[in-house]
């Protein structure tokens, strides 16, 4: 062999030991996603419902209906008496 035609000859195997080629593979898989936003909205909804009912009969007391029912939660549980405040007192 010539040595002129083995040097393109040595090149060429060089660059074709260096290429590579790569595949790459990948598989598609749509799952729904379940996301909780706002768990306050949540609980606020649930109170509402359960105290609806409370709100719905509060609304048709009268005056006196809540005057009275204030004067006998009153009488069962009874406040402390704040101190009266002591005089100035100098020396």
């Amino acid at each position: 062999m010539n040595k002129s035609a083995a040097l393109p000859a040595l090149l060429l195997l060089c660059a074709a030991g260096c290429y590579t080629e790569h595949k790459i593979e990948t598989v598609h898989e749509i799952k729904p996603i379940h996301i909780t936003l706002d768990v306050n909205l949540k609980i606020d909804r649930e109170l509402e419902k359960s105290f609806s009912k409370q709100d719905d009969l509060s609304k048709n007391i009268d005056l006196d209906e809540a005057e009275k029912a204030l004067r006998e939660y009153e009488s069962r549980n009874p406040q402390p008496q704040a101190a009266a405040p002591a005089a100035n007192q100098t020396k």
